[in-house]
């Protein structure tokens, strides 16, 4: 088994070694840990870099000397970059790696673009429906589907619940639930279209909890929040029937405060195209969250 990491700083991020063992760090550590079992062996490859957009990921991204250095000070494998111009080309490097699985996390940058002219969840999705959020996400995920048929889209989570919200250009929590709702539908007629399965980070990362961020960035998750992505695309990859067209149901992974998963039909549970359904199961859950006595969302 092959897995290739796909998309934003999801997959591309970690913490300084100075505070964590690096070996705990990387994402694409967690899920060799938690899928490299007995005799199935699992490589997993990244050609992840943070900030891109749906755009990047179809096309291609420079990472900066900063996030180089980064990831060199980590030792960390480097950007799998082309040697003629510095890039990142994540489809060739798809192609080239003949993976069996593909993992795509994006949107999130798409979105936050757009908060240097409205944080207002009315203007942002007007934003992004002239930018044709819906329409970029479908052509990448068909030019994915050429490479390899087993493709995980991971939904973006919210960011962590701080009364400093505006120093960050960054919507309150109920704002961005709204924001949030908006784009799942889109991501949802995608899975639909496509029939592939997506990973909800934003029903799975409980914003109130502030051990499941890094403590300067409300939008960047630490070790403890990665790992709960790393177990939800474990058990998607194990119990998903990717080669059996007739199950192939498109459906959203996400997990409770009490460590359960819950697995919704995207053509029947959350009822895409209709957002009120999503944002009914979003606001309990941040409800949930927000009055949780321990404050956990933790996979164990």
């Amino acid at each position: 088994m092959r897995l290739v990491l796909m998309g934003d700083d999801v997959f591309d991020d970690y913490e300084d070694r100075a505070s964590v063992d690096a070996t705990a760090t990387d994402i694409s550590k967690m899920l060799k840990n938690l899928l490299d079992i007995g005799k199935s062996k699992v490589e997993v490859l990244n050609c992840a870099v943070g900030k891109s957009v749906v755009a990047n990921v179809s096309g291609s991204i420079w990472p900066d000397s900063k996030r180089k250095a980064r990831r060199k000070a980590a030792l960390l494998s480097p950007y799998p970059t082309n040697p003629k111009d510095g890039h990142v080309y994540p489809l060739k490097y798809l192609s080239d790696s003949k993976a069996t699985h593909a993992i795509l996390s994006v949107g999130w940058n798409d979105v936050k673009i757009t908060f240097v002219e409205s944080t207002e969840e009315k203007r942002v999705s007007e934003l992004l429906r002239e930018a044709n959020l819906e329409s970029q996400l479908s052509k990448l995920v068909t030019r994915i589907l050429k490479r390899t048929h087993r493709l995980i889209i991971v939904f973006f989570y919210l960011p962590y619940h701080t009364r400093m919200h505006k120093m960050f250009r960054l919507p309150e929590t109920k704002e961005a639930a709204k924001i949030v709702s908006a784009v799942a539908t889109m991501f949802h007629k995608v899975a639909i279209k496509y029939k592939v399965p997506i990973v909800d980070l934003s029903r799975s990362i409980n914003p109130y909890d502030s051990s499941l961020y890094i403590r300067d960035d409300p939008t960047r998750l630490s070790n403890k929040g990665r790992s709960i992505a790393a177990g939800l695309i474990s058990g998607v990859i194990t119990k998903y029937a990717f080669d059996d067209d007739s199950d192939s149901i498109p459906k959203a992974y996400s997990r409770d405060l009490s460590k359960r998963v819950r697995i919704d039909r995207i053509d029947g549970d959350l009822f895409p195209g209709r957002q009120k359904s999503y944002d009914t199961l979003l606001k309990h859950f941040l409800f949930d969250c927000e009055h949780a006595k321990n404050g956990t969302c933790v996979v164990s």
